[in-house]
């Protein structure tokens, strides 16, 4: 039993003195591997260990000094020295890090706006070159990371306090485009000039467009059935750095970039799972179902891959770079004319994008009726056709994506127009336009006289008061009409701004025609007109009331104008005033005088008087058998609202 004990106790002694071995044998090899650090071995010497570690045994005496060993002191065996190489190289490393990181600060405008942080960046910076100076390169590295990390703040800073945020503007709206402030809120219809906040969100409905001009100048192409969140832009007040971020939820934008002296200025167009750094250029992004997102580059460069989320660090230090933590083996830089496609976090292969469409029957400048008629495709596959009113195509008017082989716009408004087509890949990927064709909408009109006041028709002759205006008036609410003109007679046209009035009491031959946007001249309408001055007239007569035998009488008015009668009005002495609509009873009536008044069509007017005489005899109630005016110098008892 005893035996047993003792032999237990020896051998824990041995393991112990194994663990021992094998933990000095990891520290030695831990040694050996860390190129800061040289493990002395028998026979080493300084000369040795300088001629295998820094090149040279000439460096011996910068070995021993980097290490403070006094020259002619023996190396001892097990013995860790400091290899001086490697903490140079450190040190190099640190300073450009460090001198890089305040150049950046200093560009941002660090100085003035942390100026702590940034000075004591420099004051580190300094102490850390001394420390180099003295090739004391481990002091120097750890100096160098300190001037690093207040750079790096000092940064910071000024970019915190210097980005402000910055509205985009709605430049162009066509057909159904609405936008929100916020996810949260409803959707209002979006007009010219709305601004979008950061966070708002903008969408088209069918064969709609918007364009939404950033803060930098970018326009971005917001097309048919596509949903945009307008992220952010920041503008840096000082350096004039702008970085913007658009998010398409699903559907399609062309976003043309301008080109910024501010080397880290861009604007991040990102998809369902594709991110575009674009800094200069034209590019086309298109989201599909399924979380695919199609990249087209009409011209310049521009670098894409999977997207990734930074942190605020990252966002800072980068610019707004949001590929910055994308593997550059996930990256692609893409030229013109070529395009992507992403699918979920596969990069895909990147293709030439395809030719324009071949079109025929088409004839720039022709000049057709109320839409684009005649354009037919050589080749089939999908076909984009744009309609605008501007050769730039930012006032979009029609946008349509077709398989057949020919092409009928809709109805159109008179006006020039341009049109451009190209090809669409089943991936999404959209090729360059064709060539703009130019080509005219005449418009499809009639129109007709509009008269300002009484007038009515004898034969082929307009008959009017000397107060009645004429002025032309469209018919079928087509707006191509330019301007009007007329002529009296065989004179020149003369562009009719106002309505005509003044005509002459004779008959005149009066033309009127219409001028289209185009300078063409529609059919002229001719019309003869007449002013009619001439009052109307009226005759009476007593007739005896049926049945009375002669005992009771009744005046009966015949009024007669040319043109017609508008009215005929009576009063009996100064009683009120009544409107004539049958013979006027005579019997038991204690008057002496009948005023009448007739008026024509035309507002020519005249007053008539009756007189009874002395006996007031019902039979022969009246001296004469006509009525007769007023005499021009006198004043008429007759006062009815005139006309």
């Amino acid at each position: 039993m005893t035996a047993h004990v003792c032999i237990l106790k020896g051998s824990w002694r041995v393991l112990v003195r194994v663990f021992c071995v094998l933990a000095l044998l990891c520290v030695i090899v831990g040694a050996q591997d860390d190129e800061g650090m040289i493990l002395v071995v028998k026979g080493d010497t300084a000369a040795k260990l300088a001629e295998k570690h820094l090149g040279s045994a000439a460096q011996a005496g910068l070995l021993l000094g980097f290490n403070k060993i006094s020259p002619g002191t023996p190396l001892e065996p097990g013995q860790v020295i400091l290899n001086p190489d490697a903490y140079l190289k450190s040190s190099a490393e640190s300073k450009m890090k460090a001198a890089a990181m305040i150049k950046d600060a200093r560009d941002e405008l660090a100085p003035d706006q942390a100026p702590k942080e940034f000075g004591n960046a420099e004051t580190y910076y300094k102490q850390a070159e001394d420390y180099a100076a003295k090739q004391e390169f481990d002091m120097s590295t750890t100096y160098y990371n300190r001037s690093w990390q207040q750079a790096k703040s000092a940064r910071k800073i000024a970019l915190i306090r210097l980005r402000l945020p910055v509205n985009a503007k709605v430049t162009s709206v066509h057909k159904q485009v609405e936008h929100r402030n916020t996810a949260s809120v409803p959707w209002v219809p979006s007009r010219i000039g709305v601004e979008l906040e950061p966070g708002s969100w903008i969408r088209t409905g069918k064969a709609s467009k918007a364009i939404v001009l950033m803060f930098d100048g970018t326009d971005v192409e917001i097309e048919p059935n596509t949903t945009m969140e307008y992220v952010s832009c920041v503008q840096n007040k000082g350096t004039g750095q702008v970085n913007g971020r658009l998010h398409l939820r699903n559907g399609e934008i062309t976003g043309t970039v301008t080109p910024s002296t501010h080397r880290k200025s861009t604007i991040e167009l990102k998809g369902s799972t594709s991110s575009i750094a674009v800094r200069g250029t034209t590019v086309r992004l298109r989201v599909k179902g399924g979380r695919r997102d199609a990249v087209s580059l009409l011209k310049g460069r521009v670098t894409t891959g999977p997207y990734a989320e930074p942190d605020f660090d990252t966002v800072v230090e980068q610019g707004f770079d949001y590929l910055a933590q994308v593997p550059a083996q996930q990256k692609i830089n893409l030229a013109a004319n070529n395009g992507v496609l992403i699918n979920g976090k596969k990069l895909g292969r990147f293709s030439r994008l395809p030719a324009p469409p071949n079109l025929q029957g088409i004839f720039p400048g022709r000049v057709y009726t109320r839409s684009f008629a005649e354009l037919t495709f050589l080749q089939a596959g999908i076909k984009r056709v744009e309609i605008a009113r501007d050769a730039d195509f930012r006032n979009l008017v029609s946008t349509e994506e077709t398989p057949a082989k020919a092409y009928l716009s809709e109805a159109l408004k008179p006006g020039k127009y341009f049109l451009r087509s190209m090809t669409v890949l089943k991936s999404g990927i959209v090729g360059p336009p064709t060539a703009t064709i130019p080509f005219v909408i005449r418009p499809d009109f009639r129109f007709d006289l509009a008269w300002n006041g009484p007038w009515t028709k004898q034969g082929d002759t307009y008959v009017i008061s000397d107060k009645t205006t004429l002025a032309p008036q469209i018919l079928n609410g087509q707006n191509g009409i330019d301007r009007f003109s007329s002529r009296l007679g065989n004179s020149k046209f003369r562009d009719t701004t106002k309505p005509l009035s003044k005509f002459s009491t004779r008959t005149t031959t009066l033309n009127f025609t219409a001028i289209d946007a185009f300078g063409q001249q529609q059919q002229p309408i001719n019309i003869k007109v007449r002013v009619d001055k001439t009052p109307p007239t009226l005759t009476g007569s007593a007739v005896d009331v049926p049945g009375s035998r002669g005992t009771d009488q009744m005046l009966r008015l015949l009024p007669n104008d040319d043109t017609g009668v508008a009215s005929v009005s009576y009063r009996l002495n100064d009683g009120p005033l009544t409107a004539y609509t049958q013979p006027i009873r005579l019997s038991g009536l204690n008057f002496n005088n009948v005023d009448v008044r007739v008026v024509d069509l035309l507002g020519n007017e005249k007053d008539f008087r009756f007189k009874l005489d002395g006996r007031r005899t019902p039979q022969r109630g009246f001296v004469e058998g006509s009525p007769y005016p007023y005499p021009a110098t006198s004043t008429s008892p007759y006062k009815p609202s005139r006309r």
